[in-house]
């Protein structure tokens, strides 16, 4: 689940690609896992910038104490890597990312136990996506009711509160759920059912048909061969970029994603597409755009380029970077990029709540943090964008820069990444040696002035479920709406904080 920012830190923080943890014990020490809470503990406490960005503290602080508790009963490790989950969740970000222990991942890949199905949801019920026995192919686009036997708000309920989501977002850890974006390694409910809800040979899933009777239909669980190529025929790593005219005056452009790893996959280089694009798009007058964000979970700088041409005056991405130490903390001893995770002093100053702030005068190391002036050749129509709980990261960055500076209109759900800037692009690898869980803790902080309220993603201005789209719907009733919104109507306006899920 890849919604990093890629690039390297310039001023002295590095990402690191993740070394294999080392193999855990069925049943580590309780001095052991004791250690490993006390040093996740510590490893958030100096190295996370955002423990209380949220007013969360208290939840991060609780989830901690339960994890000691836990540890002081010397639990399974998977007991301990849900404990974990809890602390992560806790943090209301979802650049803290907890991995399971390597042992966990090599049973995956040795047994069968992977689901035969996967979901979408549609007014936060679910529906069958897709499944990989062809014999049960009519069950596409029916409602279940129940998933071996729990029903499917329970089901629903414990699985959103193992997603780590973003601030006060009401939409993210739903769409995690499901298949979202081709550079997303697996969903949390492919990761996260079997965890929660225990490994089996045979699952099954209860659907309600069209004459209201409830059918339980059962399917072999997958080994990990037969569930690679499963998920693979269902999400298709398609290009990052699709662009076509819907009519003489209206574009749609859909972008998948903003890291340059997948741009690279697909052999484009990005400012060139992005400049033949809005050429052919500048050369239609009063031409409007329709741009589709729905399924980019985020990446880096590629966002910025978008932005250079949208944004049609002086404009900043940032308003201020952060970070919660300068130099090298003792928690860095516990990070795999040990050498890697500092911050040199001299570019930041101290700020409020125990923070730094980069200063105005090193603000160009990082793309977005100092003013830029447009691009001559701007686009300058129409834009309605469209969002989901599954656009997060750097694609919110994109939607909310757009939402302050009033240039477009939002169709959709509330998006997943907080409007007012992610907590990303810098991390420490954690290592807990024990239980053998790592744990990507970001370093760097990103904020901005927006109109959204503190906490929650990019509200839009018009609310439509984004899972009422192809396979499970029959038109994509959100392009639908965009395409109306640019009517003779189309005007910036209020909206309210309301969503989905409300």
């Amino acid at each position: 689940m890849d919604s990093l920012y890629s690039k390297l830190l310039p001023f002295g923080a590095a990402l690191l690609t993740a070394c294999a943890a080392p193999d855990v014990a069925l049943a580590p020490a309780k001095q052991a896992l004791e250690d490993d809470a006390a040093i996740l503990r510590e490893a958030l406490i100096e190295l996370y910038p955002s423990l209380d960005r949220y007013g969360q503290r208290e939840d991060v602080l609780a989830a901690l104490d339960g994890i000691d508790a836990l540890a002081s009963r010397s639990p399974e490790p998977m007991e301990f890597y849900q404990a974990d989950v809890g602390v992560a969740v806790a943090t209301r970000d979802e650049h803290v990312i907890p991995f399971p222990p390597d042992a966990y991942r090599a049973s995956r890949r040795e047994g069968r136990m992977m689901v035969p199905y996967t979901v979408q949801w549609i007014d936060a019920s679910p529906y069958v996506a897709a499944v990989a026995d062809p014999d049960l192919q009519h069950l596409v686009g029916n409602e279940i009711t129940a998933f071996d036997g729990r029903s499917a708000r329970e089901v629903q309920e414990i699985l959103r509160m193992t997603i780590p989501s973003d601030g006060l977002s009401e939409t993210f850890a739903l769409r995690r759920l499901q298949d979202f974006t081709p550079t997303q390694n697996e969903n949390y409910f492919d990761l996260n059912y079997p965890i929660w809800f225990g490994e089996r040979g045979r699952y099954s899933i209860s659907i309600e048909n069209e004459e209201g009777t409830v059918q339980t239909v059962y399917s072999d669980a997958l080994d990990w061969v037969d569930f690679s190529n499963f998920y693979r025929s269902r999400l298709p790593r398609a290009a990052p970029i699709q662009f076509r005219w819907l009519d003489e005056s209206v574009a749609y452009l859909s972008i998948n994603s903003f890291h340059d790893w997948y741009f690279d996959e697909h052999k484009l280089d990005a400012e060139t597409e992005f400049n033949a694009i809005f050429d052919d798009i500048t050369e239609r007058p009063g031409a409007s755009l329709i741009l589709d964000l729905r399924r980019n979970e985020g990446g880096g700088d590629i966002s910025s380029l978008l932005l250079d041409h949208l944004l049609n005056r002086p404009f900043q991405e940032y308003d201020r970077v952060l970070t919660r130490f300068v130099g090298r903390p003792a928690a860095t001893q516990h990070c795999e990029n040990a050498n890697e995770v500092a911050f040199d002093p001299s570019w930041s100053e101290p700020f409020a709540e125990s923070l730094y702030r980069l200063k105005d005068t090193f603000g160009h190391l990082i793309t977005g943090a100092s003013q830029r002036a447009p691009r001559p050749d701007a686009f300058e129509g129409r834009i309605v964008v469209l969002i989901s709980g599954a656009t997060g990261s750097a694609a919110v960055k994109v939607a909310s820069v757009l939402d302050r500076e009033e240039r477009a209109q939002f169709v959709g759900e509330e998006t997943g990444g907080a409007a007012a800037g992610a907590t990303a692009f810098g991390y420490c690898i954690l290592i807990l040696p024990s239980s053998g869980i790592k744990v990507d803790i970001p370093l760097v902080r990103f904020e901005r002035d927006q109109p959204s309220p503190d906490g929650r993603g990019v509200l839009p201005h018009v609310v439509v479920d984004a899972g009422r789209r192809p396979p499970i719907a029959e038109t994509d009733r959100g392009l639908e709406v965009a395409r109306k919104l640019l009517g003779d109507g189309y005007r910036i306006t209020e909206r309210s904080n309301s969503g989905p899920f409300d």
